[in-house]
C-alpha cells in the first residue's frame, strides 16, 4: 500500500521521533525556520516544515517517475546502508543507482574516470565467473582477483546501472556525512533531496527539498524513504496507465472501423 504525503499526520511523525534535533549550539543558521524551538538545549524540529519539505520532494519524484528518470541515492553511514538498498529494491527497472559505502570525489564531476572503473568492474566479474579461465590461475592470482572484485564492488556496484552523470535527482540520507555529494550534484545542476538533522555543515543552496528530521531514528528514515519511493512509483504507474488506456482506445477504434461482412 502506497503512502501519500497528504495522509501523513504530524502525530505519526512525532511518534517516530522525527522532531528530535541536535544541540542548539550546533544548529545551522540556514535551518532556523525549520526549527520550532529548544528543549533542554536541543533543537525541536518543526514537523509542519518537515512535512511540507517531504511533500515537495514527493511531488518532484512523482514528476521524475512520470518521465522514468533515474535517481541516485546516497547513504553511507552504518544505519542507512540497508535503508538505501531497500529503497533501490522498491524502485523498478534499475531506475535507482546508489552509493552506500563511501562517496568518492568525482563520482559525478569526473564521470569519464568512473565509467572506466565500471568497465573494469564488469571485466573483473566476468573473469571470476569464467570457471575455465579462473581455474588456470595460481592460488595467489585467484585471491588477488577476488580481493580486487570485492573492493570494486564495495565502492562501485551500486553505480553499474547509472546511465550517465546526470541523474534526475540525488537523494542524500544524512547530509552531514556526504557534503561532497551535495556539492557535486549542485555543480551538475541536479536537484538534491537532502535528509538531515539540524547540525549539518553543508546544505543545498535551494532548501525546498531539504527534509529536516531525526536522522538517528531508523524508523523515521525508513518511513521517509518509503514515502519517496512510493511517490516515484506513483509517477511511473500514471504513465503506464495512460499508455494502457491509449492502447485500449486505439484497439477499440480499429474494431469499430472494421467492415461488417454479411
Amino acid at each position: 500500500m502506497s503512502i501519500r504525503v497528504e495522509q501523513i499526520s504530524l502525530m505519526h511523525l512525532f511518534s517516530l521521533g522525527t522532531h528530535r534535533g541536535n544541540r542548539k549550539s550546533a544548529l545551522n543558521p540556514k535551518l532556523k525556520k525549520k526549527v520550532y524551538g529548544v528543549n533542554k538545549g536541543l533543537s525541536v524540529i518543526d514537523l509542519v516544515e518537515t512535512k511540507a519539505s517531504l511533500e515537495r520532494s514527493a511531488k518532484l519524484l512523482e514528476k521524475i517517475g512520470q518521465k522514468k528518470g533515474q535517481l541516485l541515492v546516497v547513504g553511507t553511514s552504518v544505519h542507512t546502508k540497508n535503508i538505501v538498498e531497500d529503497f533501490v529494491s522498491r524502485v523498478p527497472n534499475n531506475q535507482a543507482a546508489y552509493v552506500n559505502h563511501r562517496w568518492l570525489g568525482g563520482t559525478l564531476t569526473n564521470w569519464s574516470t568512473i565509467r572506466k572503473t565500471l568497465k573494469t568492474l564488469d571485466k573483473t566479474k566476468n573473469m571470476v565467473k569464467d570457471k575455465d579461465f579462473f581455474s588456470r590461475l595460481s592460488r595467489n592470482e585467484q585471491l588477488a582477483l577476488n580481493r580486487k572484485l570485492v573492493k570494486l564492488e564495495r565502492f562501485f556496484n551500486g553505480l553499474t546501472v547509472l546511465k550517465n552523470n546526470k541523474p534526475s535527482a540525488v537523494i542524500v540520507l544524512d547530509a552531514k556525512d556526504n557534503p561532497v555529494a551535495i556539492r557535486e550534484a549542485e555543480a551538475m545542476k541536479i536537484p538534491v533531496i537532502a535528509i538531515t538533522n539540524t547540525n549539518v555543515d553543508v546544505l543545498p543552496e535551494d532548501l525546498q527539498y531539504t527534509i529536516v528530521c531525526n536522522t538517528s531514528s531508523i524508523n523515521c528514515l525508513k518511513f521517509i524513504m518509503e514515502v519517496l519511493s512510493d511517490a516515484y512509483n506513483e509517477g511511473v504507474n500514471k504513465v503506464n496507465l495512460t499508455i494502457t488506456t491509449t492502447q485500449k482506445e486505439k484497439n477499440n477504434q480499429k474494431q469499430v472501423r472494421q467492415p461488417v461482412v454479411n
